[in-house]
């Protein structure tokens, strides 16, 4: 029975031990950006964090952060043995020989690796950052286009819905007079024609909402609670960047230059031979006697027909090149800001000015009275709608320039993923 009770309290005490394991493993799990997408500023965060193209960058910048750790590496020593047997006026001979060779770099080749190690880490990081850059762009325009799609549907619907009520009045009339006829059959081209843009709107929002699925790997909210609303005020963004925040395109740069300068140091380094040395043993037997010997083996090779000229010259022609890209690069990009800045703010002074969509659907209104009441004709009802939707597809193609433009300016400042700037407009 005591052993019974003791057997009891054992299995007790590590059933509540494996629980207590479970439930702190459990918690010391981290959380997922993707658990709860209420906003658009969750679904980005999601986006950052399961984009195939993000994951294909931290693969590569994982591969490239163990890249020193293989430069640093020291070869393996080498054990050789020679062992010779004969015989001399009766005597047994026999000769064994042993070394131990260890090749030492000299010239400074392994430390040139270790450089070109940290340059490939740096590249690998500054490829992360690009990946991001481009994946938050990606999800920025397609959910400012996600919530256009809606509006410009609505405007669609209001004029299809329209068409039909007017088709229906003529119907019910009756006989209809030849000009009322011509207007029930340019009414039927136009809501043929708005139905066509409907389909079209609804296959770009159902291959948007695709897209977003497969980047997060999980379904959309019902609600669409995630689409930011329209952007009424713009921020104001200064003339030339701050020089202690790098793009990705520049650190791209920077690290080419320092694998260049490290090739270089690496070529330099080819010029110096390397040398093997160790300790040797030798034991000689003659009869019965033994004679040992102890001492140490160097071999350096003689650089006589190579001083490794061309690959030096080639490696520097390679780092002088990399100098004048970063150059390069850096007043493309002060050129490239000047211009996307200059854009924005002339996109940004006439979006502010734009009709908003409340005033649109009060227009669609009064133009509706106004047909019902017989002051206009069935050729301007439907040409005040088409202008409306054009209208509003402009405005829609100027806010994505002015968008693009700001986050770009944004990335080339360094800024983009200051969740400060990630307000619900996008």
């Amino acid at each position: 029975m005591r052993t019974f009770y003791k057997l009891s309290i054992h299995f007790i005490l590590m059933a509540a031990a494996t629980l207590s394991s479970g439930t702190a493993g459990a918690a010391d799990q981290p959380t997922s950006a993707c658990s709860t997408i209420a906003s658009a500023r969750d679904l980005l965060r999601c986006a950052l964090e399961r984009h195939p193209i993000i994951q294909q960058a931290m693969i590569g910048n994982q591969r490239a952060s163990n890249a020193e750790g293989k430069a640093s590496a020291f070869s393996n020593p080498e054990i050789s043995t020679k062992t010779t047997y004969g015989k001399s006026l009766g005597d047994h001979l026999w000769t064994f020989e042993g070394s131990v060779d260890q090749k030492l770099e000299i010239g400074g080749k392994r430390s040139s690796r270790m450089e070109m190690a940290r340059a490939e880490a740096e590249r690998g990081t500054a490829s992360l950052q690009e990946a991001r850059e481009k994946a938050f762009l990606e999800i920025v325009h397609t959910l400012n286009r996600h919530r256009q799609i809606h509006e410009e549907l609505e405007i669609i619907d209001e004029a299809i819905s329209a068409f039909q009520r007017v088709q229906s009045l003529y119907k019910n009339r009756g006989r209809l007079s030849a000009e009322q006829e011509v207007s029930s059959e340019i009414f039927s081209l136009a809501l043929g024609q708005h139905r066509l843009r409907r389909s079209k709107l609804i296959s770009e929002k159902e291959g948007i909402k695709k897209r977003l699925t497969f980047i997060l790997g999980q379904d959309l909210p019902v609600d669409e609670a995630y689409l930011p609303a329209f952007r009424k005020e713009w921020p104001e963004l200064p003339d030339s960047s701050n020089d202690s925040f790098e793009s990705s395109t520049i650190k791209l740069a920077k690290s080419d230059l320092k694998s260049a300068e490290a090739e270089w140091n690496a070529a330099r380094a080819e010029s110096w031979p390397d040398l093997t040395v160790g300790p040797v043993f030798q034991w000689d037997r003659e009869g019965a006697s033994d004679v040992y010997r102890y001492g140490f083996n160097l071999s350096l090779p003689l650089p006589l027909w190579n001083l490794n000229r061309s690959g030096r010259a080639y490696a520097e022609q390679g780092k002088n090149l990399a100098v004048a890209d970063l150059e390069i690069t850096r007043k493309m990009e002060r050129t490239e800001r000047a211009q996307l800045l200059e854009e924005y703010r002339s996109v940004t002074s006439i979006i502010g000015s734009l009709v908003n969509l409340k005033d649109l659907e009060k227009k669609h209104s009064r133009v509706e009275r106004l047909f019902e009441q017989g002051l206009v004709s069935t050729s301007l009802y439907i040409e005040a709608h088409r202008q409306i939707q054009e209208y509003l597809a402009t405005r829609n193609e100027e806010e994505h320039e002015a968008t693009d433009a700001l986050w770009k300016i944004y990335a080339i400042d360094g800024r983009m993923f200051e969740e400060a700037l990630w307000t619900p407009t996008f």
